[in-house]
């Protein structure tokens, strides 16, 4: 990333998209990926603490949307994989998920992503 703010100018922003992958992304850069809001903030931000790595940048956040959402899913359970009654209730479960996040409007939903806008500091 330190690429990409090198070619900003001071008081230029920057938009970071990223996909809500997993439920707790990494919020320390011991890891490969995904990011999340604090893992950035911590390397980058005006009062990151920068205990792993530095950044010869600095960003300020500006302004954050969550991307859209969708129905909460049901994965991961072992009984999808399995040939019992518990599985028939779980895709039920699953239909009835998909269903009740349609007759909301998409209230009754898990987000996927964020995006944040970023300016750089001097």
């Amino acid at each position: 990333m330190n690429y990409y703010l090198d070619r900003l100018k001071p008081g230029e922003h920057l938009i970071i998209a990223i996909p809500i992958v997993k439920k707790y992304p990494y919020e320390d850069f011991d890891h490969i990926r995904p990011y999340g809001p604090l893992g950035i903030e911590m390397i980058f931000g005006p009062t990151g603490v920068k205990l792993q790595y530095a950044s010869r940048n600095t960003i300020k956040l500006i302004d954050l949307k969550h991307k859209k959402k969708y129905f909460y899913r049901f994965t991961n359970i072992r009984e999808l994989y399995l040939k019992t009654p518990k599985r028939i209730f779980i895709l039920y479960l699953g239909m009835l998920s998909a269903i009740l996040f349609k007759l909301s409007g998409g209230i009754l939903g898990k987000k996927d992503g964020w995006i944040r806008l970023y300016q750089k500091v001097l």
